[in-house]
């Protein structure tokens, strides 16, 4: 369970870089 757990958290941190790329403009992925 420790080890499922802690793939939330990891996929929840790439999400929000996805969000901060989103965030700033002529980041290319827009």
């Amino acid at each position: 369970l420790q080890a499922d757990t802690g793939k939330l958290p990891t996929l929840r941190h790439l999400g929000l870089d996805l969000n901060q790329l989103k965030d700033i403009p002529g980041d290319g992925f827009t």
